[in-house]
């Protein structure tokens, strides 16, 4: 069910991208905002699993419009020093939420308010973005769109299919036991992108409007840090799964418990946010790697701690680790918007937004998937938990690492003579 969700959403993110480009983002982000609580609503009075399951399509649609207008908005409407400090915000939002999101949540359900169950999770979602809705429709500047830009119904359908392919081995490939179904889908997928740049590239050619921007993938800032994205955010969701399930199912935490211990990386992006304050004369690029640096040094301090880990005795620990970690991302995420953000056109920012949020979602979506896989086959193999989990912060680290080295890399290309620039 949370699969059509993000399939939606993804699905529907390029497009949304495009239209705020030609219609200007204000409009299409309180739509939006409106069909997202729309989605919300019926999902928290869906009679059935079918109503569901339409409700949670419409949340992703909903989510796929706001999100690549909220980065547009704030690309056109700051320049220079103003727009890093908005990227930073926006960062540190993004990063609370995707820690805080599961644990509210989590007690929302536990706490059954008024005998509904699960449903609060979804309720509280529409009085939130009605309030957001009138909050902002007189604080957002009418940004005005470009009239030039054009529909690409082609693009969205082969996009459509391609994610198709790549998203259910990726969702649903460990539940199934990777059966070659999974494989098949996941090799079919490169014809269908193969066709889907074959099209751009006829587009662009007769001078129309590209869904995909090929010109944009292949800027050199553009390039680098979409990669980087994929990478940064398969970490941080497939870690917070294992380590629930880590701390739950091996060593019975109750999921309040457990929510409790991962709190200090929500901490960590909170202090973060003031130490963000003192390092604006630092370029983004070295904040970006100094964040990058403390997120695998945490990251290595929680799998070193695994060695004799002993539940709450050892909760301390572990919750330092985090901690250290939660400053390293809350560091990092601001730079990252704000450096594959720079040097875009303000008539792309649309879709060059959508792009990072898709990139972002599939790299959540396939960090859950490999660190899930990597715990579930040590425990098939009848090893313990504390060496199942270490074998799942195995791949956290590493795709924190190829954050880091894809930072490094694009500092040196970029020339490192002046670190204040930025």
């Amino acid at each position: 069910m949370a699969g059509l969700g993000l399939y939606a959403d993804l699905c529907a993110g390029a497009a949304a991208g495009r239209l705020g480009d030609r219609f200007g983002p204000r409009g299409i982000l309180l739509a939006g905002l409106g069909v997202f609580a729309l989605g919300s609503l019926l999902c928290g009075m869906a009679p059935s699993m079918a109503w569901l399951q339409t409700g949670r399509v419409a949340q992703g649609i909903g989510a796929a419009m706001v999100s690549p207008q909220a980065m547009a908005i704030a690309h056109r409407m700051f320049k220079g020093p103003d727009r890093a400090g908005a990227f930073a915000i926006f960062g540190l939002v993004a990063g609370l939420a995707s820690v805080l999101g599961p644990l509210v949540g989590g007690w929302l359900v536990s706490a059954d308010l008024f005998g509904l169950a699960w449903r609060p999770i979804f309720l509280i979602n529409p009085p939130l973005a009605v309030l957001l809705v009138f909050a902002l429709r007189h604080r957002i500047a009418g940004i005005s769109g470009d009239a030039r830009v054009h529909f690409d119904p082609a693009a969205v359908a082969l996009s459509a299919l391609g994610l198709l392919c790549v998203l259910i081995p990726l969702i649903e490939g460990r539940r199934f036991g990777w059966p070659v179904w999974t494989w098949a889908m996941l090799l079919a997928a490169l014809p269908v992108f193969g066709a889907l740049i074959w099209w751009e590239r006829r587009r662009g050619r007769a001078g129309r409007t590209q869904l995909l921007p090929l010109a944009l993938l292949g800027q050199g800032d553009f390039r680098w840090y979409v990669p980087a994205v994929g990478l940064f955010f398969a970490g941080l969701p497939g870690f917070f799964l294992i380590l629930a399930l880590f701390l739950q199912t091996g060593f019975g935490f109750s999921p309040l418990q457990s929510g409790v211990t991962a709190f200090p990386l929500s901490l960590g992006i909170m202090v973060a946010s003031i130490l963000s304050t003192a390092l604006t004369r630092v370029s983004p690029q070295l904040r970006g790697m100094l964040g990058g640096a403390l997120v695998l040094l945490g990251m290595g301090l929680v799998r070193g701690l695994l060695r004799g880990f002993d539940g709450f005795a050892d909760q301390p620990w572990l919750m330092g680790g985090l901690l250290l970690a939660g400053v390293g991302f809350g560091l990092a995420v601001g730079p990252l918007f704000h450096l594959a953000l720079e040097r875009v056109a303000e008539v792309e920012a649309g879709i060059a937004s959508a792009l990072l949020q898709t990139f972002q979602q599939i790299g959540g979506a396939f960090g859950v998937a490999v660190m899930g896989s990597l715990l579930f086959s040590r425990l098939d193999a009848g090893q313990d938990w504390t060496t199942a989990f270490a074998a799942g912060t195995l791949g956290t680290i590493l795709c924190f690492a190829g954050f880091l080295a894809l930072f490094i890399y694009r500092w040196l290309r970029s020339g490192a003579a002046d670190p204040q620039i930025g």
